[in-house]
């Protein structure tokens, strides 16, 4: 057990945490579990709204050993703009306070990237302390809101860039998800000594291949259909129209079934979308409880996963680590020469189906669905490529590893 009195305490900064089922929180809330369990002082500082916007956490509460502090939003409650920029403004002033005022010299701050640009207040106080920065980066920022058509005039675009960069190098580590992540940071300069590249992981041990009947096939009627499954967050950084042609050129596939579990901002649009053109083969479920991921994961016969070509290296998707852990098989609908199509190709987990071809969409689910063996084997090697890359135990290592170094 380590002394409490003089080893340092990991502050975690993030607007999520458990038992929100946000993916940055499960994945924050899992390594800060482990953190507290392995003897080392952990502290988190989150916001107090739930990702929806509808439900409210307790202002202070330890968890499993992590003393979790929760932050009011400084506006309304749901998910309208007014209410995300609350939150936002909420965790840059509560967050950047509390660190300030709490923090030890020798501590160490993991900056996560919700709010955006959270890594600038908190570079300038963990200068002010004397503690050690370490920027988890889930996106980049203003990249993404760039990429997304979502454009800040050039001055502004530029300022924010340069802080940006600015609180990287100043950190002690940045924590990239992906090469292509890391390769960005690289091109902007940032410190090649800093960059540290650890994958996002699942809960490996927990969500695994099904050998028996799965309930909720039962539940949601779906025996002896072949399940195309989409698991999480639907947002503006995916491509929903590609998908839309697939499945309007399978509409009288009754065999075949598109299944969505979660939510979004696209979820409302696609279910308008689909239901204008009649296309009746797709189920629509929320976010399923924690305990209830490994059935929601191994449901599908395949998921399908994107990301826009532009947002190559600015994201990654940490839903496809859950697939994979699952032993399910994925069609990625992505850029040919990104990140995810060089897993897919490398290890045969799945099918790479470039944007806007909705027939090549059609082909890769038509050739799962008529060839389950087939599907079944790029699902086993999906398993067998996370278990030597990407588990849980060997990322949580390598956090243990940078973590024991900046010590």
């Amino acid at each position: 057990m380590l002394d409490p009195t003089t080893e340092p305490t990991i502050w975690f900064v993030n607007s999520y945490f458990y038992p929100d089922h946000a993916a940055t929180s499960q994945i924050l809330s899992d390594i800060a579990f482990h953190l507290a369990d392995s003897g080392q002082k952990v502290e988190v500082v989150a916001n107090r709204r739930s990702y929806d916007g509808n439900a409210a956490y307790a202002p202070s509460e330890t968890i499993q050993g992590v003393k979790v502090t929760r932050l009011p939003s400084l506006g309304p409650s749901g998910r309208s703009m007014a209410a995300r920029l609350g939150r936002y403004l909420g965790m840059y002033l509560g967050a950047s306070w509390h660190i300030l005022t709490r923090v030890r010299p020798g501590d160490i701050v993991v900056c996560k990237t919700d709010p955006p640009l959270l890594s600038i207040p908190l570079a300038v106080v963990a200068k002010l302390r004397s503690a050690k920065l370490v920027n988890w980066l889930q996106d980049l920022y203003p990249e993404v809101a760039q990429s997304l058509g979502m454009g800040l005039p050039g001055p502004v675009r530029a300022m924010l860039t340069g802080l940006r960069d600015w609180s990287l190098n100043l950190a002690a580590a940045n924590v990239a998800i992906g090469e292509c992540m890391a390769q960005l940071l690289r091109d902007r300069g940032i410190d090649e000594n800093k960059i540290v590249i650890l994958n996002n992981f699942v809960n490996d041990e927990h969500i695994c291949a099904l050998s028996g009947p799965n309930p909720l096939r039962e539940q949601w009627q779906l025996q002896g259909k072949f399940v195309l499954g989409y698991s999480g967050n639907l947002g503006r950084a995916h491509d929903i129209d590609t998908f839309i042609d697939m499945a309007d050129r399978l509409r009288d596939r009754d065999d075949i079934v598109f299944l969505f579990i979660g939510g979004g901002h696209f979820v409302d649009q696609l279910r308008e979308r689909l239901s204008a053109q009649n296309i009746t083969n797709v189920r629509f479920e929320g976010y399923q409880p924690r305990e209830k991921l490994n059935l929601s994961l191994a449901l599908p016969d395949a998921h399908w996963v994107s990301l826009l070509p532009e947002m190559e290296g600015l994201i990654v998707p940490s839903k496809i680590y859950g697939i994979m852990a699952a032993g399910r098989p994925m069609i990625a609908v992505c850029n040919p020469k990104g990140e995810m199509a060089r897993m897919i190709d490398q290890a045969e987990i799945g099918i790479q189906v470039d944007p806007g071809n909705g027939a090549a969409f059609a082909d890769a689910v038509t050739r799962l669905a008529d060839n389950l063996a087939d599907c079944q084997r790029l699902g086993r090697n999906a398993r067998v490529e996370l278990d030597a890359k990407y588990s849980k135990a060997r990322i949580f290592q390598s956090w243990q590893d940078l973590l024991r170094k900046l010590t």
